[in-house]
């Protein structure tokens, strides 16, 4: 980034591979803050928030910690049951929906722990 010059280059923390390759999230959300723009969340499986077991208050709680207040999308593998039972990739907008009002809700209830100031 510094080798870049310039301020339009920035950091993406992503929740899934955190999980996967940091030790610990939240020191290494602290260490990037000054740099850090754009968070893609999604639960340890890639599915929505709430859909797997991801320590999403702590992450969160940390985002609110060090002040981030720039973009949060949602990144995840919308998945449903084939004809063997297997999760598979879908585009059935019924499990679009399914996973939007869980990852809502996940979210709505962790800023209600949290008593965030930010509205889902």
């Amino acid at each position: 980034m510094e080798a870049a010059g310039s301020a339009h280059v920035a950091l993406k923390a992503d929740s899934f591979h955190m999980n996967i390759e940091e030790t610990e999230f939240s020191s290494a959300l602290r260490s990037a803050a000054p740099v850090l723009r754009h968070i893609h969340l999604a639960d340890n499986n890639r599915m929505a928030p709430g859909m797997g077991h991801l320590d999403l208050t702590g992450f969160l709680r940390t985002l609110l910690d060090i002040g981030y207040n720039g973009a949060i999308a949602m990144e995840c593998g919308v998945q449903s049951p084939d004809s063997y039972g297997r999760n598979a990739f879908t585009t059935d907008s019924r499990t679009f929906d399914a996973y939007a009002k869980k990852a809502v809700a996940t979210l709505k209830n962790i800023e209600v722990r949290l008593g965030a100031k930010a509205s889902v």
